[in-house]
């Protein structure tokens, strides 16, 4: 890369998946730790006065989502010789506006949203939380960016909404979509929305092209249009990669998603019987997860791991992985990952096309990773954590 020692390995045929995770994750956090470490802190400083929303603050900093979420900003920030101390500013920033509030509302509101949870005291409990929790968080943020320009604040700040507005709208969008029975009977219609410009799941993972743009208008740059393209196609890349590792999860949460409905198709045009399969499990799930009373997350993982369900579901994968739905999704997952490397090389200065191939290459990895385990995430050796402090005892922060 242009200004930095560190040239991230190209993930080739041939190579380990889990080796390349390892170390272009340990590689990326070598090079944006010094930005990202001092923001964490940051956030994590006490800032609340009451012992309550310190709790919500402390419940919302998620690490590694942090780094996932705002890493691509931080290392093409870090190409561009841009300020480490604005940069600092910047994750804080768009952690309060943007990472936290969103993580609060899966938190305590879209997994409680995923069953008719039967516990009505906790459920009230995550509605205060996140209405108290949302509003704080954002002028949160605001106050910590005093030392910004204000015009240009503000210009960062308006490009997070746009994002934020419209991924907090595919959640609710998605409580009322959970267990529909129309999706069985008309998965075509689905499949179809899915190709909407404006309403398709597939826009509903937008961080890349949010950091990019808020971080760009902080400094005072537009984002090119080609570039904003390439972003914007990341955004379809990873929801359809993460769509294809969560197919046990979404269904047994009632969520029909890209590839589920399209080989629901498959097998409506076959004759088959997917779609019996999946009210079958949709039925023991609810009982599973409605007769529960306690945590969200522990709800989900009643409902995900009961004997009775992943009975039922050991039949519904088998016919899943089979679908040729499926491989059409694998292959138009990479067709698209190429298709990115090849549009950031064409439209970008070297370095930060590096930046963007390497986030795209672990895609493609963790793909391979699915592919290998017949599409059940399963965890690799290595956790996040464990990446994370291999990597900062090694490097000192500024």
């Amino acid at each position: 890369m242009g200004n930095n020692d560190l040239v991230f390995r190209r993930y080739e045929r041939g190579v380990s998946p889990l080796n390349y995770d390892f170390q272009a994750i340990t590689g990326i956090i070598s090079r944006v730790g010094q930005v990202m470490e001092p923001a964490i802190d940051g956030l994590r400083a006490p800032d609340a006065a009451f012992p309550h929303m310190r709790e919500l603050e402390l419940d919302a900093v998620d690490v590694e989502l942090i780094y996932r979420q705002c890493s691509l900003a931080v290392l093409l920030g870090l190409e561009r010789n841009w300020p480490v101390p604005d940069l600092i500013e910047f994750v804080q920033l768009y952690a309060r506006v943007q990472t936290l509030i969103l993580n609060n509302i899966d938190t305590h509101l879209d997994l409680s949203g995923s069953y008719g949870r039967s516990d009505a005291a906790r459920l009230s409990g995550d509605v205060r939380n996140a209405l108290c929790y949302v509003p704080y968080s954002v002028l949160s943020g605001i106050a910590l960016a005093k030392n910004l320009p204000g015009e240009r604040l503000w210009a960062s700040i308006q490009c997070m909404a746009r994002t934020t507005r419209y991924i907090i709208e595919c959640i609710h969008d998605d409580y009322h979509d959970r267990f529909n029975e129309d999706h069985l009977t008309n998965p075509l219609g689905l499949v179809r929305r899915y190709a909407d410009p404006v309403r398709s799941r597939h826009l509903g993972s937008g961080f890349y092209l949010s950091t990019v743009e808020s971080l760009n208008a902080l400094f005072g740059q537009q984002t090119a249009p080609d570039f904003a393209d390439v972003l914007g196609e990341m955004r379809i890349l990873r929801q359809r990669v993460d769509e294809l590792a969560d197919l046990r999860q979404d269904i047994m949460t009632g969520l029909v998603t890209y590839p589920v409905a399209l080989a629901l198709w498959h097998s409506e045009r076959a004759g088959g019987g997917l779609a019996d399969l999946v009210r079958s499990v949709w039925v023991e799930c609810r009982l599973v997860a409605e007769s529960y009373v306690g945590n969200a997350r522990e709800s989900i993982a009643i409902g995900v791991d009961s004997a009775r369900t992943q009975k039922l579901y050991a039949e519904l994968g088998g016919e899943l992985v089979a679908s040729p739905a499926i491989a059409t999704c694998v292959s138009e997952a990479e067709t698209k990952a190429y298709r990115i490397v090849q549009a950031a090389r064409r439209v970008l200065p070297a370095g930060e096309a590096e930046c963007i191939e390497v986030i795209v290459n672990l895609k493609r990895a963790f793909l391979d990773r699915l592919v290998a385990a017949e599409f059940e995430d399963l965890p690799p050796p290595h956790s996040f954590e464990d990446m994370r402090t291999s990597v900062i005892g090694k490097i000192t922060y500024t």
